[in-house]
């Protein structure tokens, strides 16, 4: 067996101050594709799995310096600039916040709203489902809220997980969708359900309910979001806000959309629905176990959302059998003297749209620019051409300082939907991901889309090794591989759910991102892309397909081969009819050249 050594201040260059908890075996998994062989067999929530011994360390780093926003099964919970997934702890106190914190209760301790066990006949949180939504049965619910309800239908498995309580919250996530469907006050009668309201999200947008509109939370807010999960605590980090309730509310704020009372944007001294508060970074978390730091740490740095009226200062999270109650119950020191009311409304870019201004400002490429595209061979740097695109790993540090001295943009290419055996992070892909072999490419295996937890830590690294290098974008291949034999069920859904995803995350660490040979998704991809790069459109008859990006200002790079023996003349002409830039590359990619005038 190899012996390993890591140094933890190498391991965690590059993070902010603060404190994580982690578990080596995560760690192990993360570096090196591979866990320490140690394990034993325990129940975990009601059944009998395999788990980790682990051994819990507590380091003085919180997070990384790019905000990458959470998971569950497989989908974001909404993309990394999303209002709640940003951090708040640099923002400006609220101008009411004296009052709102007045109008809850100053004095009033704080509540850790979940646990584990049971508290009056049922389970201690609001408990959420994952489903493959093709595999359950779908139901168009009868809303006594029609008028402010998504008619769906909803994918409730048999026997969901239901909140225990007077509010009975259903909460389900499509994995093969990503769509978040809630309900307020669920009822199953007569083989039918109904409820209160229900509201639908897709999980890889923005965009918030219409104004006015109620969810199955009264600030018209998606609830899962907002909740403390164990999974969480266990990686040693929460990115995201918390949801909370307050018993008297007025108004409501962005991101909120809905109120119980008083008029919207209306301020008064007491709080309105979407107010967000924060920790005081003077308040001392040094005391407290490890775990409770990490959700301290969180309501330092991204803090709570007020999303709904109960009880003041009630913290909402799900139910699990690993929450130690009576660890929880040390928040219960916090008071509302410790918080204060921050103002994000400098956050917001469309008051329609969830969407904040903490994403980094990226470059994205102009109509008409040209590009030359070199993986192979000696670099030629002297190519007149306002943009390269070059390999992540091959390229220097020297190569890329001299093409930036030249004023030039460049692209990193990388490998998102199939792995290849030569790369350095090679070993880091888990066997289960990795699927048949890609005709015509030795060494080269088609990835499994849909593990996007299991390939989000591999994929992030390398977005993280683009942006450090000095890279303006990226050029992700192979983001089709459901058009392809892969060995994967792989669906256009979950082609659509991994590509949204990438572009999420590009996006939020400032760079750029093409939309490479997927052009059949092309509608719903728009959006999310910066521009699009072909190969053998011309010989393959389909160019014309992409015009939707020059019809939105976004450029078309239309690569043809010499191997396919087209009329460079001809193909030129297509592509000055579409507005397109045309080249003409040998196929091994070197630094051949020849640019349509």
């Amino acid at each position: 067996m190899q012996r390993v050594r890591f140094h933890i201040a190498k391991l965690f260059a590059g993070f902010t101050a603060g404190a994580i908890l982690i578990s080596l075996p995560a760690y192990y998994s993360a570096a090196f594709g591979a866990e320490p062989a140690t394990r034993v067999s325990v129940p975990a929530e009601g059944r009998s799995s395999p788990a980790i011994v682990t051994m819990s360390v507590f380091l003085p780093v919180v997070m990384n310096d790019v905000n990458v926003g959470p998971m569950i099964g497989g989908c974001p919970l909404y993309p990394a600039n999303n209002i709640w997934n940003v951090p708040v702890n640099t923002l400006p106190i609220h101008t009411q916040s004296d009052s709102w914190i007045n109008s809850i209760g100053r004095s009033t301790g704080f509540h850790m709203d979940f646990g584990s066990g049971t508290w009056n006949g049922g389970p201690i949180g609001i408990p959420y489902n994952i489903v493959s939504g093709s595999q359950v049965l779908r139901y168009t619910l009868n809303f006594y809220y029609p008028d402010e309800s998504d008619p769906g239908p909803y994918p409730i498995p048999a026997n969901p997980l239901q909140e225990y309580g007077s509010d009975h919250h259903i909460l389900i996530v499509d994995q093969e969708t990503c769509n978040l469907y809630e309900i307020y006050d669920a009822s199953f009668s007569g083989g039918q359900w109904s409820g209160g309201s229900g509201a639908l999200w897709n999980l890889n947008s923005n965009a918030l309910r219409t104004a006015g509109w109620t969810s199955a939370d009264a600030a018209g807010l998606p609830i899962l979001p907002g909740l403390v999960r164990y999974d969480e605590i266990a990686a040693g980090q929460i990115n995201h806000a918390l949801r909370f309730t307050a018993s008297n509310t007025n108004s409501y704020i962005w991101p909120a959309r809905h109120l119980t009372s008083g008029n919207p944007g209306t301020l008064t001294p007491t709080p309105p629905m979407g107010a967000r508060f924060r920790l005081k970074a003077s308040y001392d978390i040094s005391g407290f176990p490890p775990e409770m730091q990490v959700i301290l740490q969180a309501m330092k740095t991204y803090g709570l959302i007020l999303a709904d009226n109960g009880s003041d200062w009630y913290v909402s999270g799900a139910p699990d059998e690993r929450w130690d109650n009576d660890m929880l119950h040390l928040l219960d020191v916090l008071s509302g003297n410790d918080f204060e009311a921050v103002d994000t409304s400098g956050l917001m870019v469309d008051p329609n749209s969830g969407q904040t201004g903490a994403s980094p400002a990226y470059w994205r490429p102009a109509l008409g620019d040209t590009l030359q595209i070199q993986y192979s061979g000696a670099l030629d740097t002297s190519v007149n051409t306002a943009i390269y695109n070059l390999d992540l790993f091959d390229t220097s540090n020297g190569e890329i300082a001299a093409l930036k001295s030249q004023g030039k943009k460049l692209m990193c290419y990388l490998n998102a939907g199939s792995w290849e055996d030569w790369r350095p992070d090679a070993a880091q892909y888990p066997a289960s991901t990795l699927g048949n072999n890609y005709a015509g490419w030795p060494g080269e295996k088609w990835l499994d889309i849909r593990q996007i937890n299991l390939l989000a830590p591999i994929l992030r690294a390398r977005l993280d090794l683009c942006k450090s290098k000095g890279f303006d974008g990226v050029d992700p291949d192979n983001i089709n591989g459901y058009l392809n034999p892969s060995g994967f069920l792989l669906t256009a859904q979950d082609q659509l759910n991994f590509n949204t995803w990438l572009a999420n995350e590009a996006h939020a660490r400032g760079l750029s991102i093409g939309m490479k040979n997927d052009s059949e998704q092309l509608a719903e991809l728009l959006p999310y892309f910066d521009w699009a790069l072909t190969e053998d459109c011309f010989a393959q008859g389909w160019c014309a397909d992409l015009s939707p990006f020059i019809a939105a200002g976004k450029p078309v790079f239309a690569v043809e081969y010499t191997d396919n023996g087209i009329n460079f003349n001809q193909f030129c002409a297509q592509a000055a009819s579409l507005h397109f830039t045309g080249l003409l590359k040998n196929r091994a990619l070197d630094a051949y050249l020849q640019i349509c005038s």
